[in-house]
C-alpha cells in the first residue's frame, strides 16, 4: 500500500462533502446496508455544506427513504416503517390479534391485525406501524 493512500478518501469526504453525502443516500436506496456509510456523511456534510446544500441533502434523503420499501415491498425493514410480525405456515389456520395492554383489569381486548398476513419465505408476515408511545401485544389464536 502507498504512503498516504489511506488519506485520499478521508481528504475527499473533507473537500467535496455535499457530493458524498449524495452518493452515499443513493446508496441507501438500494442497500439498506449503506445507512451507516451514508450516516457519517451526512454528518460530515452538516459540519461542512452549505445551509443551501443541506436543505437539498435533506430532501434527497427523504426521496430514498420513500423510494426503498416500494422496491422491496417484502424487506424486513422494521424501524420507524413498522414492526414486522411472523410465524410459521405450520399455522395457518391461526389468528393473529394485539392488544395494547396485557395486566391488570379489565382483561385485555384482543383484536383481529390487519392487513391479512402475507407468505414471505414460507413465513406468514404481517407490518404493523407502530406509534412511540403505544406498545402492542401479539398472540396467535385457532378461531
Amino acid at each position: 500500500m502507498q504512503p498516504g493512500s489511506c488519506v485520499s478518501p478521508l481528504a475527499f469526504r473533507r473537500r467535496h462533502p455535499t457530493a458524498v453525502a449524495v452518493l452515499a443516500l443513493a446508496a441507501t436506496t438500494v442497500a439498506l446496508g449503506a445507512g451507516i456509510a451514508a450516516l457519517v456523511a451526512l454528518f460530515n456534510a452538516a459540519v461542512r455544506s452549505s445551509p443551501r446544500a443541506l436543505a437539498w441533502i435533506f430532501a434527497l434523503s427523504l426521496v430514498s427513504n420513500a423510494i426503498y420499501p416500494l422496491l422491496y415491498p417484502d424487506a424486513d425493514i422494521g424501524g420507524y416503517w413498522g414492526h414486522n410480525v411472523d410465524w410459521t405456515t405450520a399455522a395457518m389456520d391461526y389468528q393473529l390479534e394485539r392488544t395494547n395492554t396485557i395486566a391488570g383489569t379489565p382483561a385485555p381486548q384482543w383484536v383481529p391485525v390487519v392487513p391479512t398476513p402475507r407468505i414471505t419465505d414460507s413465513r406468514l408476515r404481517v407490518t404493523n406501524n407502530i406509534g412511540p408511545d403505544s406498545p402492542r401485544f401479539y398472540r396467535l389464536r385457532k378461531p
